[in-house]
C-alpha cells in the first residue's frame, strides 16, 4: 500500500552497528550512559542531603547546650543576653 512520493524509508548504506556507532558520535550519548550518569548524580545529591542534614542535626545540639548554658547562667556574656556590661555600673 502507498500513500504517495515518500512513502518507503531510503535503504541502509550501513550496516546497524556502523549507523548506531555514527548515530552516538554525531547526537552524544546513548540512553544506558545517560541513566548511568543521572544514577551517579542522584548518589552524589543523595550523598550531600546526608552531610546537609548531619550539619543541621549538630546545629541543632548546639543549640540545646547554648540554650542550656544560657538558663545556667554559665556565660555573663552580654552580646548574647542583650544586657550592657556591667563594667558600666561601676561608674
Amino acid at each position: 500500500m502507498s500513500n504517495g512520493k515518500g512513502d518507503t524509508p531510503r535503504p541502509l548504506s550501513v550496516d546497524t552497528e556502523t549507523y548506531k556507532s555514527n548515530w552516538e558520535q554525531t547526537f552524544g550519548n546513548t540512553p544506558e550512559k545517560n541513566r548511568a550518569r543521572i544514577s551517579a548524580s542522584i548518589q552524589e545529591i543523595k550523598q550531600k542531603i546526608d552531610e546537609l542534614n548531619e550539619v543541621v542535626e549538630q546545629q541543632k545540639k548546639l543549640n540545646e547546650l547554648n540554650q542550656e548554658s544560657q538558663k545556667m547562667a554559665l556565660y555573663d556574656n552580654c552580646e548574647y543576653s542583650g544586657l550592657p556590661h556591667t563594667s558600666s555600673y561601676e561608674d
